[in-house]
């Protein structure tokens, strides 16, 4: 198993460690050669339900086992089409959640091409945003945006040292999208917390 163009492995135990502190929330990879799907733990957990299945390239069928049926495919177009590199992919959905019920997940995701121009890898994270309250004050609004820009801006800056090829900048660059990461699921614990 191997992540990322050009057999590079990742960290998996920097991976996990982070996503499973983070709770709700994890990285994916999606590549397009091979139409593959690679989860960390958090993000196997939140898309199907199953620890077991981190680390291993999945088929979308797979990979999106928990996301429900009337969201199946959209949630598959966007991975499978992500094509547009200097935007975000920006999706949210349903997953079904045990034994929560049904869970709402954002999902974002930036495509790398290679040098023909061709979509190579997506990579991006998911996170469960059920319990976020839409109706959260201005101080969150601005907070929620100023991290929504932080994560476009690293997933960008992570796919550009990947193309680099500077292997020492990998590990900083998604430890980065890790605490982005964490602080989005923070922010989304106060707001469960906070009197109504």
């Amino acid at each position: 198993m191997s992540l990322g163009a050009g057999g590079q492995r990742r960290n998996r135990s920097d991976w996990e460690k982070t996503s499973l502190l983070a709770g709700g929330a994890g990285l994916w990879e999606w590549d397009h050669r091979n139409t593959a799907l690679t989860l960390c733990t958090g993000a196997a957990m939140i898309l199907t339900g199953d620890a077991k299945l981190a680390w291993h390239d999945l088929p979308l069928g797979a990979a999106l086992a928990r996301v429900h049926a009337d969201d199946l495919e959209f949630v598959s177009e966007k991975l499978s089409g992500a094509i547009y590199p200097l935007s975000a992919q920006l999706a949210q959905f349903r997953v079904y959640g045990q034994p929560k019920g049904i869970r709402r997940i954002l999902m974002r995701g930036r495509t790398r091409l290679d040098g023909d121009g061709t979509p190579d890898t997506t990579m991006g994270v998911v996170i469960d945003i059920t319990d976020a309250d839409l109706s959260e004050d201005e101080w969150f609004v601005a907070r929620a945006d100023a991290l929504d820009e932080a994560a476009q801006h690293g997933l960008a800056a992570y796919n550009a040292i990947q193309a680099s090829g500077i292997t020492s900048l990998m590990a900083p660059a998604r430890a980065l999208l890790l605490e982005i990461g964490r602080e989005i699921a923070a922010d989304m614990n106060i707001r469960i917390r906070r009197p109504h």
